[in-house]
């Protein structure tokens, strides 16, 4: 089979899987499927607008570490992936630019807990849209690279996975947009209220990160609220919340 018929055969056969999908958390369970299908740990980061400040994040790769590092890295919207990602429209290797992190002690940190885990190649596949900004989805395989096929492949399966969550996104959006919050989402919310964090959402509800913080993105934008602090207030001021429910929340 050609490079060229193996990355169609591929496509299709993700594109398959991820029509199975009939909400956005299974859609993303299915996306993240595909990833391990190819033996890879995976991240996402939303860049947002032209200056590339992530707003959302998504790391699924076993080790601490690179958790750690990572999530510290986009708290200060500092990721190498999103430096790396601007104006780019092909994969490209993060460690081949390493060097010109090198006065970055935690861009380095973040390569060293690579190699801790038998990580040598990280690649950035960058997905350029017109309305939600770029997307940059950071993939790699530890003990062995990814061959230029594969990641061309994958590139194509991301662009397909961000088209096809904001089509669920703005399905729920316009779905919920005249009517209250529901229990779960108001639950998430005095959760957030009562200092609950994405990470222990997540694990409390047994659903990735960027589940979570899609949901939370619903709540804001159902509310027409700035933030999730703007959000909360305006269920304190409609009477949605009990400022006495802030120190019980049912998810912590």
């Amino acid at each position: 089979m050609s490079d060229a018929s193996q990355i169609g055969a591929e496509i299709e056969a993700a594109s398959a899987l991820l029509q199975q999908a009939e909400n956005m958390d299974q859609y993303l369970e299915q996306v993240f499927q595909i990833f391990d299908m190819y033996g890879l740990g995976h991240g996402c980061l939303h860049a947002m607008h032209r200056n590339y400040s992530p707003s959302q994040a998504l790391w699924r790769v076993t080790p601490d570490e690179v958790t750690e590092a990572c999530s510290y890295l986009i708290e200060k919207e500092n990721h190498p992936a999103i430096i790396l990602g601007k104006g780019r429209h092909f994969p490209f290797n993060m460690f081949q630019f390493r060097e010109q992190f090198e006065d970055d002690q935690d861009i380095q940190a973040l390569y060293e807990a690579f190699e801790l885990n038998g990580v040598v190649n990280a690649y950035g596949l960058p997905i350029q849209t017109a309305e939600r900004g770029t997307f940059v989805f950071v993939v790699a395989r530890p003990g062995s690279p990814i061959e230029t096929v594969e990641l061309l492949t994958l590139q194509a399966i991301c662009s397909n996975a961000v088209n096809g969550i904001q089509q669920f996104t703005d399905r729920v959006s316009n779905s919920r947009s005249q009517g209250k919050l529901a229990d779960s989402e108001r639950d998430m919310l005095l959760a957030i209220a009562n200092g609950a964090t994405i990470t222990t959402i997540s694990e409390k509800l047994r659903i990735g990160e960027l589940t979570v913080r899609l949901k939370v993105d619903h709540i804001i934008e159902k509310l027409s609220a700035q933030n999730v602090s703007h959000a909360i207030v305006l269920m304190l001021i409609e009477g949605e919340i009990a400022l006495e429910e802030i120190s019980s929340s049912r998810l912590q």
